[in-house]
């Protein structure tokens, strides 16, 4: 209600915009780590433009860049066996040890 109270009231301001130069494009291409054994793989659209602003007696040139993607896919590779046994041999070597110091623990008390 407060922002409607205003609406269409006051001078008019004419505002022109209008392209002073040229656009330029460019494709990025990305390669990011996803996990184990897992890259993403991003495309993207970067669009530079030049711009001309017009508020009477008052004129800017500005740049304007946007940055736009196109492509994201997420690459998976294989996963080694051998990673899953070392985890599981560091897992049960942890949980083993502590298992003998709550025994250890238990008979103290």
């Amino acid at each position: 209600m407060g922002l409607n109270l205003l609406y269409m009231r006051g001078p008019d301001i004419p505002l022109h915009i209008s392209m002073s130069g040229s656009t330029e494009t460019d494709f990025v291409s990305e390669f990011e780590s996803g996990g184990i054994n897992q890259t993403v793989h991003k495309l993207s659209l970067t669009i530079t433009t030049d711009m001309t602003v017009l508020v009477p007696p008052v004129s800017e040139n500005t740049s304007v860049t946007t940055t736009v993607v196109i492509a994201e896919t997420i690459i998976v590779g294989e996963v080694r066996i051998m990673l899953f046994m070392e985890v599981q041999k560091i897992l049960h070597n942890y949980c083993w040890k502590f298992i003998k110091s709550l025994v250890f623990i238990c008979c103290l008390v």
